[in-house]
């Protein structure tokens, strides 16, 4: 009856093996235990220092299947951000702001890369930015913090310039310490380029510091924060909104198309303005687009011309609207100057009844959660680090 004895043992036999396989695949996904794998890509050294301040600023966001609410508290609130960011100054100059955007953590990015891909580079392009972020989709995946910090650490133009600001932040909701990068190793290869990672985690304050999100902030000399990626983003109405809406369509008319794909740029900037209208943020990309952050060089000759980007008697005329063909330069010279008056009367407005509508919240007092959101995470950290490297805000 020996095999009968063996045979009662059966169940807690594979009960223990299957603990022990658990406990493996756990293992095996620390940051402690998992093989650190080399930069994929040299660092890119492309950055050129053009004697201006930059604020560089990586977004990096989980897709996984339960980050909905974080994408939709990112569309909601890039502009408001911009806003806060748009008043730094280093001594009397207004820095050049760049954001990058990384997603992370869905079953349909590139397996070959950890699950993380480069949405949009380290860009002026403010349009570029949200139209990604109204593309994201999410799904379920393998969320590698470690891997998304390294690539971005690697990959992203970051400038070499010590005064000059680099920021990540990382937001998800899983371990830290997942996937084929040490979180640490990664961090530490971000620190050696002055570029501070902060790290937001999605959820309860302390179920983040037991998932290694406090100590990858740590590790990458930033700050850990915790939201509540769920909250629902109230839509606060003011008395200024309408007035705001109508001069930012006013604003729209001042924009002067140029080069190849300046038509294409035009239209994406309207189509930013709709998906802003549907989610509620019209109002606050309105105003972010009376700052000086808000700049289109690369397509609108009004802010080129401003800048010095273009020689106007080099520009390719078949790629202006047909309205100025035909222009002779001294035409084409007035006409981008009025654009210009009429642009700088306009934000100006702007700015005045964004004064105006801060005050009337403020008084108020309609703005009140249990939770933090997104963006106040963001502008409280990057005012902190920002005026740690001597950077003051109006």
């Amino acid at each position: 009856m020996k095999w009968f004895s063996w045979l009662t043992l059966l169940p807690f036999t594979l009960a223990v093996l299957f603990a022990v396989k658990i406990y493996w695949d756990k293992f095996q996904r620390t940051d402690t235990h998992r093989p650190v794998e080399t930069v994929v890509t040299p660092f890119n050294d492309s950055f050129v220092p053009d004697g201006r301040r930059h604020i560089q600023v990586a977004l990096l966001l989980d897709i996984s299947g339960s980050m909905d609410g974080l994408i939709e508290q990112a569309k909601t609130q890039l502009w408001q951000m911009v806003n806060e960011l748009s008043l730094a100054k280093y001594g009397q100059e207004t820095p050049d702001l760049e954001i990058a955007l990384y997603a992370y953590g869905g079953d349909k990015l590139d397996a070959s890369r950890g699950y993380v891909q480069q949405l949009v580079p380290l860009s002026r392009d403010l349009d570029r930015i949200s139209e990604a972020l109204f593309a994201l989709e999410t799904s379920g995946g393998e969320e590698y913090c470690g891997k998304a910090i390294e690539w971005a650490v690697a990959e992203l133009a970051w400038s070499p310039v010590p005064e000059d600001l680099r920021l990540i932040f990382i937001a998800g909701n899983e371990p830290f310490s997942q996937g084929p990068v040490l979180y640490r190793e990664a961090c530490a290869a971000a620190r050696q380029r002055q570029i501070l990672v902060n790290t937001i985690f999605c959820g309860d304050y302390r179920e983040g510091i037991d998932s290694q999100w406090s100590d990858g902030a740590q590790a990458g000399g930033g700050q850990y924060m915790h939201i509540d990626h769920n909250q629902e983003m109230a839509q606060v109405e003011t008395p200024f909104d309408d007035r705001i809406v109508a001069l930012n369509d006013a604003l729209n008319k001042t924009y002067v198309a140029y080069g190849a794909s300046g038509q294409q740029r035009l239209n994406r900037q309207q189509t930013q303005d709709q998906n802003a209208a549907q989610s509620g943020s019209l109002t606050t990309r309105g105003l972010a687009k009376s700052k000086r952050a808000y700049d289109n060089r690369e397509w609108d000759l009004v802010d080129a011309t401003r800048t010095g980007t273009v020689d106007l008697e080099k520009i390719d005329m078949r790629y202006l609207a047909d309205s100025l063909q035909g222009y002779s330069l001294s035409q084409l010279e007035r006409f981008l100057a009025n654009q210009r008056q009429a642009r700088e009367h306009i934000q100006s407005e702007m700015r005045q009844l964004e004064a105006e509508r801060k005050t009337y919240l403020r008084q108020a007092a309609q703005i009140e959660a249990e939770g933090q959101a997104l963006d106040e995470v963001l502008v409280q950290t990057i005012r902190k680090q920002a005026q740690e490297r001597h950077y003051d805000f109006d």
